[in-house]
């Protein structure tokens, strides 16, 4: 549970900045709002994965 006071962006929104797919999260009535926007803000964006694979295999 979130206690934070003030507007949080919606999930669709947070998905399309991390350059998901649409719907990867918010495509499921199993989750609630501030589930997905939890489960996207402990998502690491896939582009940081990628940079850091890549200098792991250098």
């Amino acid at each position: 549970m979130n206690d934070a006071d003030g507007p949080r962006p919606a999930p669709a929104f947070v998905e399309w900045l991390m350059g998901l797919p649409t719907g990867w999260v918010t495509d499921t009535d199993e989750l609630t709002q501030n589930q997905q926007i939890t489960a996207l803000g402990n998502g690491v964006l896939p582009l940081q994965a990628v940079s850091a694979l890549s200098l792991l295999a250098a």
